[in-house]
């Protein structure tokens, strides 16, 4: 992969707090899958064995058949599932020709280890991120509990 894909991949929150060294292991040691349209990345239920960075294309999140949301070019698809065993809660099937970066939970785990400074950096976003939920949860809550 070449330094513009590690530049779009800091794009995303999730991956900016990574070093440069960090990226360019995934995105050197991560497989390219090629996607054509209407072919299914993975089906409602499965078991998730890492996450996807959208280099080219569009994606359709679907439940039942119908589409919850559309994931563009330089998406980072299944985030927690990089550092913790997930099932995928949609079916992701491409609406265009899409080609993707696929990072395996195993090569995160790896790269958090040869670079545990970034791993004190992710661990921090995750905890802002798992604070703010918490807080959109109480502040939804109070909606309903009254």
């Amino acid at each position: 992969m070449s330094t513009e894909t590690i530049r779009r991949m800091r794009r995303v929150p999730f991956l900016n707090s990574l070093s440069a060294d960090a990226l360019r292991m995934l995105s050197f040691s991560g497989e390219i899958l090629i996607l054509r349209l209407h072919e299914v990345l993975f089906e409602a239920g499965s078991v998730s064995k890492g996450g996807y960075f959208l280099l080219q294309g569009m994606l359709a999140m679907e439940q039942n058949g119908q589409v919850v949301h559309r994931i563009e070019t330089d998406s980072l698809i299944g985030e927690l599932a990089l550092v913790t065993k997930t099932i995928h809660p949609m079916t992701a099937v491409a609406r265009t020709g899409c080609t993707l970066l696929h990072l395996p939970r195993t090569l995160f785990t790896r790269v958090l280890h040869e670079f545990p400074e970034d791993a004190l950096a992710l661990k921090k976003v995750l905890t802002e991120e798992t604070l703010q939920f918490g807080a959109e949860l109480r502040r939804l809550e109070s909606h309903f509990t009254r």
